[in-house]
């Protein structure tokens, strides 16, 4: 596990983990109170120990801060690479073993130290601008006829590899050659200093020395941008990095062969810098100032799976449905009290929900949604069947408690759903692996806990695949087992006689397999001959009915009357509800 997955395992044991390292604080609300890193009583010092920002502390007299992995090292005096090591073991990661045989790399000889002078020294510190106290930390050396710089790649104080670049280009291209056999690991591991919460990848060993002046932590790959032998040799070292910037030539082998690294060191925590020039030899050469490269980090883009996007993306499209556009009609979820006590949405469980076309599956889901991010969930979504904009035109609906809102009163609906709402953004059918793969980066990248597949019809599987029916719901088990996440899932419910008797959980159409594997099974079923008598929602007779068929945690099954406020699209437990804001728009837009 990388820093980040690490760290999100520690937020997970929050609580666990702040009474760990401090004893001495006490419980708070939501927040593990003492007086600061060395732990004695009082209050400067608060780590959040539950909801979305669970993991996250800051001591406000001494103004530090960070993840559990920070508060691990600033309370038992380790370095952060000790601190990442020193989690790992409490939380029981050991490294995957092979059985597959291991290359083994023969380590060079050490070659004479021939310190640089003459053509070598002037070509660093004239031509390429290295200090003298550059080229020693990086133990630079030359060849015995002064017409090659060789480069040592050392590791934990050993030789692993040398490098050899000739001074002289042949055909205007440089020539370089390798230690035979050797492990093709990163140049410059033994000048990262182990505190280091990030690192910088360049391509080319000029490159990491340039950084170096700069006084940035860097390391530089063994063979150009397009070969990652390197990721083998040096992955589980990398892994303790929190971010891991990636500068490689503004060329398209460079650009290409950075958006490969990423992927497998991991979206989540690898960005890409660019600049307005090829490298950073040539930003130091053209003595472009410090603050200018920093800047070049500050904004440097993490590779975003491109169907997974935030609410921002549709804020227009979604006003402009307020504004001009009918109103549309949403559903609810369980703020009920007769529920809360009785139905759990627990982690790493899989709640099936079923119904007959049209009788509010999704409705009634969405407001499930919209009270999740208030209690602290993160959430990320797929629907088949609904646009993005006309999803988030109804979420905010229900968070706004009306489907009038003004455009400042819908922006911060909107506001207060980033960050803890992701909607994958694909209309019709959809390969179930593709959809996982997306599933998955959220888990990492934005630590989601609730994920929801609208519907089973839209996963690319017939609807007499029985087979792949199962193996799906399999797929999903496994995810919400891996991620300690609740999966939701939408599947339709066979077609009876009538409408007027609500299904059951056998009447699920699709494999018996998914209700077998679901741990909570949900029926949707609205009152057709209330309506079909025009009675009007709200009022009366219950407009629609949640049927709880299975739960494994309690047991228990039991059914809940509901009525339907049209103007919010919130479903009230009683006649008498008054729908209320999810959130608080005085202070958003004081903020």
């Amino acid at each position: 596990m990388n820093w980040l997955e690490v760290s999100n395992q520690l937020a997970q044991e929050a609580k666990a983990v702040a009474a760990l390292l401090l004893p001495n604080g006490k419980r708070c609300g939501s927040e593990w109170m003492v007086g600061s890193v060395r732990g004695e009583a009082g209050a400067s010092l608060k780590v959040c120990i539950a909801g979305r920002k669970a993991g996250v502390w800051h001591d406000f007299a001494e103004d530090i801060g960070g993840d559990l992995i920070d508060l691990w090292a600033a309370t038992k005096g380790l370095t952060l690479k000790q601190a990442f090591e020193s989690a790992r073991d409490y939380l029981g990661i050991v490294e995957p073993k092979f059985t597959a045989p291991i290359r083994t790399y023969t380590r060079p000889v050490k070659p004479p130290a021939v310190h640089p002078s003459g053509r070598v020294l002037a070509y660093l510190t004239e031509q390429r601008k290295r200090s003298h106290a550059t080229v020693q930390a990086f133990k630079v050396a030359a060849s015995k006829e002064d017409d090659a710089i060789l480069f040592p790649y050392l590791r934990d104080g050993e030789l692993i590899n040398v490098k050899h670049l000739a001074l002289e280009r042949e055909a205007g291209k440089k020539k370089t050659w390798q230690a035979r056999d050797a492990e093709p690991c990163l140049f410059g591991w033994d000048l990262i200093p182990d505190n280091a919460k990030s690192v910088l990848i360049a391509e080319g060993e000029i490159d990491a020395m340039s950084l170096y002046e700069y006084r940035i932590p860097a390391l530089s790959v063994n063979q150009g941008a397009g070969n990652h032998q390197w990721i083998d040799a040096d992955f589980d070292r990398l892994e303790r990095f929190q971010e891991i910037f990636l500068w490689f030539d503004a060329d398209e082998v460079g650009r290409k062969g950075a958006r490969e690294a990423a992927h497998r060191l991991g979206l989540e925590r690898c960005r890409i810098v660019e600049f307005h020039l090829k490298d950073a030899n040539e930003a130091l050469m053209q003595s472009v100032p410090k603050e200018d490269v920093l800047t070049a980090f500050g904004a440097a883009q993490r590779i975003e799976h491109s169907d997974l996007k935030t609410p921002r993306c549709y804020v227009d499209q979604v006003i402009e449905m307020f504004e001009g556009a009918p109103r549309a009609e949403t559903g609810a979820y369980m703020p009920w009290p007769a529920l809360q006590d009785r139905v759990r949405l627990r982690p790493t469980e899989f709640s099936l929900w079923t119904g007959f076309n049209g009788h509010g599956k999704s409705d009634l889901l969405g407001h499930v949604l919209v009270d999740l991010v208030q209690q602290g969930e993160r959430v990320c979504l797929f629907s088949g069947e609904i646009k993005p904009k006309i999803l988030l035109h109804r979420l905010a609906t229900q968070a706004c408690a009306t489907s009038r809102p003004t455009s400042a009163f819908a922006r911060a609906a909107l506001d207060w759903m980033e960050g803890a709402i992701w909607v994958y953004d694909h209309i019709g059918s959809i390969h179930r692996d593709k959809l996982l793969d997306t599933f998955r980066y959220a888990a990492k990248r934005y630590r989601v806990t609730h994920f929801l597949v609208d519907s089973l019809l839209k996963c690319g599987l017939a609807e007499d695949d029985y087979t792949g029916q199962k193996r799906f719901a399999e797929a999903l088990c496994d995810f919400k087992n891996e991620f300690d996440v609740h999966m939701h899932l939408v599947a339709h419910a066979r077609k009876g006689e009538n409408e007027m008797k609500a299904p059951g959980k056998m009447d699920v159409r699709g494999a018996g397999a998914l209700t077998d594997l679901a741990d909570n099974v949900f029926t949707v079923w609205r009152n057709k001959r209330k309506e079909a008598e025009g009675m009007p929602a709200g009022e009366g007779e219950e407009d629609a009915m949640l049927y709880c068929h299975k739960q494994r945690a309690t047991g228990h099954e039991g059914a809940l009357r509901l009525w339907f406020d049209p103007n919010s699209l919130h479903f009230k437990q009683s006649t008498y509800w008054r729908p209320k804001p999810y959130f608080d728009f005085s202070i958003l837009r004081s903020a």
